[in-house]
């Protein structure tokens, strides 16, 4: 069985699950984006792809519609089975784990992890459930923004 080349605009999301997902990306120079949606009832948004960052996250504000009290399939992500380094640690609320990623930019992610559905395209490209992604609260610096669900709802 011949393997079907995955064309280069696309990005590949799973591995986690062993389930494999090429979502088609939009070019907006200087970035690229990839429409998906969070959650349950699913809230789309326009995932920033940043390859110098590694962790997804939303930032819960009004602006980005995203509330994970309003989902059904949000959980909290304590910091057990996590890598042990400087930008993890264990929430002052028992059971969760906070983040604070600092980039050589100065550029800040401050957040809790979660788990949460991702869902790609109109759900017929699938989706994947229990991704881990950071729960935003802080964000700032000269790129601040990249690596990230956009700031807007579609």
């Amino acid at each position: 069985m011949s393997r079907r080349p995955i064309p280069r605009e696309t990005l590949s999301l799973g591995e986690n699950e062993r389930k494999i997902i090429h979502i088609a990306l939009q070019k907006d120079p200087p970035a690229a984006y990839a429409l998906v949606s969070v959650g349950y009832p699913p809230l789309k948004q326009r995932l920033h792809i940043d390859t110098g960052l590694d962790l997804t996250w939303v930032l819960h504000n009004s602006s980005s519609g995203y509330d994970p009290s309003k989902s059904s399939s949000f959980s909290y992500r304590s910091c057990h089975g996590l890598p042990i380094i400087k930008s993890v640690t264990r929430s002052k609320i028992w059971g969760q784990c906070d983040y604070n990623k600092r980039l050589a930019d100065n550029a800040a992610y401050i957040g809790t992890f979660g788990t949460e559905t991702f869902t790609f395209g109109s759900h017929e490209l699938g989706s994947l459930k229990n991704v881990l992604f950071g729960f935003g609260k802080t964000v700032g610096g000269p790129q601040a923004g990249t690596g990230s669900l956009e700031h807007q709802h579609l």
